[in-house]
């Protein structure tokens, strides 16, 4: 598990794996400012989960397990 801050926006992590595909787990926080977050998991180009979150410090969670 890795935790990323200060990071500009839009935002895109692209991990490989060999072998088998482990569960992902995805949480984006919004700073203080108003705004809507969006949060993705994408499997070979597809999404497979997503949702989003609005206002400050609006929170948006995602998980896939493997396909």
């Amino acid at each position: 598990m890795a935790a990323v801050l200060g990071v500009p926006l839009p935002y895109t992590k692209e991990p490989a794996f060999d072998g088998e595909l482990p569960r992902l787990y995805l949480w984006v926080q919004n700073g203080g400012a108003d705004g809507v977050v969006e949060c993705r998991i994408k499997v070979d180009g597809r999404v497979v989960r997503e949702a989003e979150s609005s206002g400050p410090y609006g929170v948006c969670t995602v998980t896939a397990d493997a396909p």
